[in-house]
């Protein structure tokens, strides 16, 4: 165990001695700070934009929305539900016109369902990526979301 003290100067002087040691604090981004809108319920680009429109409507400032699991196709990562997310690219460069942030939800895991049709889950068992489980043969698969 490394134990250091700072014990000369004044406080701004120690805690500048304390940050010359172990590095600078960085800020988050101003916009992280602000108010931000997240519900597992929005099912739609539409009831994204219905939210939206409610916080400007009512004054509220919206700096950002999270997507969560709904607009992922099937829950598989890195994949867009295209039917209740339509032109995704185009609403969100809205988003962005409005200095709004688009915040995506990712999953820790790649979805090993119809593994012939999976790109990731493909990709990553060729490059061995995957963690091997300590109990079964092959990769570790764990159930992950409830439909």
């Amino acid at each position: 165990m490394e134990i250091y003290f700072f014990t000369k100067g004044s406080s701004k002087e120690i805690i500048r001695a304390y940050h010359s040691m172990i590095g600078k604090p960085t800020l988050t981004p101003f916009w992280s700070m602000g108010w931000q809108a997240a519900s597992y319920d929005y099912k739609d680009l539409a009831t994204y934009q219905t939210v939206i429109d409610g916080y400007k409507n009512a004054g509220i400032p919206l700096e950002g929305i999270f997507f969560d699991i709904p607009y992922l196709a099937d829950g598989a990562d890195f994949s867009v539900n295209k039917t209740a997310f339509p032109d995704l690219k185009t609403w969100s460069q809205n988003l962005k016109k409005n200095n709004q942030k688009l915040t995506v939800i990712i999953d820790g895991g790649i979805s090993a369902d119809d593994k012939l049709e999976n790109y990731y889950y493909n990709k990553a068992n060729l490059q061995k990526v995957l963690i091997k489980s300590g109990i079964n043969p092959g990769w570790l698969t764990q159930h992950v979301w409830s439909k």
